[in-house]
């Protein structure tokens, strides 16, 4: 597993430098978060403000449970905050405001340090970054755009969708992207593409975050564009019924 891998070089180098480690270890802060993808990647804002403040990394620790945090890993260690990422078996109980329970302790698993846990304590009423900051007297970076490396890369013809049973009854002809598949070859294949079309989902959150042009379908009432997208950016919303 991907995140394992990139989970193991502290302790496995520890033997050999153990005053560059203990170093590193200190500059280490710890966050986690139980929800859906689309939720987490809101804990970036929060996370790079905290980093800069403290003159820290970020140490993500999350549940191995919600299968699209196997392949998040190489998309949050592209950014310059993260110093590791680790899955743990941490059981989430249901997603019925955000991921409950939203709290644990990652010393538990093994890890630990200093650590925060941002989720949804409540339904939240407002911008999510903000939401989750307030919880412990924290800021966040209203800035925020999420590195997916670029450089290089050529625009492609295709025209995509992400895979919900609701977006392939909207656009069957479309093609799907796959979901097992690394987050950060995702987003670049995304970017690339002359055209992306994603339910109210985590991939429009990432679209929104990389500031990559996108067209987001949702429900009329479906959550507060406040909440989730205060200012459309790259993004075009559209309603559908039924």
């Amino acid at each position: 597993m991907v995140s394992a891998a990139i989970a193991l070089p502290m302790p496995a180098l520890a033997k050999h430098f153990p005053r560059a480690i203990a170093v590193q270890a200190e500059r280490e802060i710890i966050i986690t978060h139980t929800g859906k993808l689309g939720d987490m990647l809101y804990c970036l804002p929060v996370a790079a403000w905290l980093a800069r403040q403290r003159g820290a990394q970020i140490h993500w620790v999350l549940p191995e449970c919600f299968g699209p945090f196997r392949y998040i890993a190489p998309l949050l260690m592209r950014q310059s905050l993260t110093s590791r990422v680790s899955l743990v078996p941490f059981k989430v109980e249901n997603y019925d405001c955000g991921g409950q329970p939203y709290k644990f302790d990652p010393a538990d698993y093994g890890h630990e340090g200093e650590y925060y846990n941002l989720g949804f304590r409540c339904y939240p009423d407002k911008f999510l970054p903000r939401f989750y900051a307030e919880e412990y007297g924290f800021g966040y970076d209203p800035h925020y755009t999420l590195d997916i490396g670029m450089a290089g890369l050529m625009g492609t013809d295709e025209v995509l969708r992400s895979s919900e049973g609701r977006m392939t009854k909207l656009l069957p002809d479309i093609e799907p992207l796959p979901t097992a598949i690394d987050l950060l070859t995702l987003a670049r294949r995304i970017a690339c593409a002359r055209e992306f079309h994603s339910w109210f989902c985590g991939l429009a959150v990432l679209c929104w975050f990389a500031r990559i042009p996108a067209y987001v379908y949702r429900m009329p009432g479906h959550a507060s564009l406040d909440t989730y997208f205060p200012e459309g950016r790259t993004l075009t919303f559209r309603e559908v019924t039924g």
